[in-house]
């Protein structure tokens, strides 16, 4: 859903580097990873994936905000790919982590 969406905004329109567009495609390409392959699944790896992505999104948010006088009506497509990707980040992690715990539960009983 996240790559279809990344690979469907307009280029024209992506401030991203070069760099930053490869920090975004690997950490939805291990986000991928993780639900298809749950049994593998690194929280350390997930939460480095999210700082990443986190650094970035304040960085756009930086810059959308960094003129006082403006207030924009509509948000640019990188500060809303990754407010969602980060929303997914976090779903993932509170999944995988309910999953281990109640796994964890289970095992003691």
């Amino acid at each position: 859903m996240i790559q279809t969406l990344l690979l469907s905004i307009p280029l024209h329109r992506i401030s991203w580097t070069t760099e930053e567009r490869k920090i975004i495609m690997h950490a939805v390409t291990e986000l991928a990873n993780d639900l298809k392959h749950s049994v593998d699944y690194n929280s350390q790896k997930h939460q480095l994936h999210l700082n990443n992505i986190t650094t970035l999104f304040w960085k756009d948010y930086d810059v959308l905000t960094k003129d006082d006088d403006t207030h924009p009506i509509q948000f640019p497509p990188e500060f809303i790919v990754l407010c969602g990707l980060m929303t997914i980040y976090n779903l993932v992690d509170q999944f995988f982590n309910l999953a281990h715990t109640e796994l964890s539960s289970h095992v003691d009983e």
